[in-house]
């Protein structure tokens, strides 16, 4: 059962904060990188645990940053912000086991963002390998 401890024991040894301060225990992260071109380039990942599911989500918040600048998109609350995140992965919390399956695989691409080169093959896979999680987590029927 995914619960506040099962989190923290998975999530605090990848350098996850835990933020309190809403209805329901967020866990963050920053990622380094300087990729502009891409939505699924994250700097930003939050783990949200909700009553009934836990899901991750990721920002590109310098590429959203230079829309604000550009004046692409306006944004007047935090709601509008979580709106522009991507969702990578949702399942409900009796289902540990596709957390513990997609989290590391996850992990390794934000890693790769964080150290390679964005003109890299290596760098340009894993872009792709997170818009596929991106695209299966949408088109995910309940």
């Amino acid at each position: 059962m995914i619960n506040l401890d099962y989190l923290k024991e998975l999530l605090f040894p990848l350098d996850y904060q835990l933020d309190t301060s809403k209805d329901y225990p967020v866990f963050w992260k920053t990622i380094n990188h300087n990729d502009l071109r891409t939505a699924y380039a994250f700097s930003l990942v939050v783990v949200n645990l909700m009553q009934y599911s836990v899901s991750i989500e990721g920002l590109n918040e310098p590429r959203v940053n230079r829309a604000i600048r550009a004046g692409l998109i306006e944004i007047k609350s935090t709601e509008e912000v979580d709106q522009l995140r991507e969702v990578v992965f949702e399942t409900d919390l009796g289902t540990p086991k596709k957390l513990e399956a997609i989290l590391p695989f996850f992990e390794t691409q934000l890693e790769i963002i964080s150290t390679e080169a964005i003109y890299t093959d290596a760098y340009k896979k894993s872009i792709s390998n997170i818009k596929l999680l991106v695209e299966a987590a949408n088109n995910i029927v309940y």
